[in-house]
């Protein structure tokens, strides 16, 4: 968790990011939000969903082959907290790196 390093940061531009396997659909896991799925991706064992959250930025999630996604539509999405990092947003490198 890069939490603690995010002290130093305050009043700092600082980007968040998430691994796309590490969101959940249904909003199962931890704290949730929606987003709208622009483009469903087939790949086999699975589905990358390319979303548009409002007022947010575009993202990717990835999801088992076998579940539905309809283009066009809103779901509900889940993420563990403790799956997220920061990175410091001019230079690009992850908070928690910088000592």
């Amino acid at each position: 968790n890069d939490s603690r390093f995010l002290k130093a940061y305050e009043g700092k531009n600082v980007s968040m990011g998430i691994r796309a396997e590490r969101v959940m659909p249904e909003g199962k896991l931890g704290d949730s939000f929606e987003a709208f799925v622009d483009v469903v991706e087939t790949l086999g064992k699975e589905k990358l969903l390319y979303c548009k959250i409002e007022g947010g930025p575009d993202m990717i999630v990835s999801v088992p082959g076998h579940l539905e996604f309809i283009e066009d539509t809103t779901y509900k999405f889940g993420y563990d907290i403790e799956a997220l990092h920061f990175f410091d947003t001019d230079s690009g490198v992850r908070i928690n790196t910088i000592e």
